[in-house]
């Protein structure tokens, strides 16, 4: 009766491990801590939000970093793609918004840019996105 007992309890075990590794297989999990074990936080970031694609991670975070003590204010970001901006991630309730300084997204034509926004100058231009301030 042990024998019995003890091959059940193997066989329950079995089941339980096979069960858990079609969950993972399922879910994609091994894929998704080889990636979390690979890439940084911002690299993930960028690669999922893109830098001047899909929402623009990338370049928000690259004027945030290179521009924060010279702009000491949360500046609005327009995108003409058809994804939502990643604005959000550098939204500070502290700060004030800015007036004077204004982030461009996919904007694909400069004829385009200088056609609604000949008040600015660029600033920062990577790509086809755009750190612009309104003249004086």
């Amino acid at each position: 009766m042990k024998k019995f007992k003890l091959y059940f309890n193997n066989i329950k075990s079995l089941y339980y491990i096979c069960l858990l590794i079609i969950i993972f297989v399922i879910y994609d999990a091994f894929t998704g801590t080889y990636i979390i074990l690979k890439y940084n936080y911002e690299e993930r970031m960028e690669k999922n939000a893109g830098f001047c694609d899909k929402q623009g991670y990338g370049f928000i975070k690259f004027i945030d970093k290179n521009y924060k003590k010279k702009i000491n204010e949360n500046i609005p970001v327009l995108t003409f793609a058809d994804s939502p901006n990643a604005a959000g991630y550098f939204f500070d309730t502290k700060k004030k918004n800015s007036k004077d300084y204004l982030i461009l997204l996919s904007v694909s034509d400069e004829i385009f840019f200088e056609k609604y926004f000949r008040n600015y100058k660029v600033i920062e231009k990577k790509y086809n996105c755009y750190l612009i301030k309104k003249n004086d």
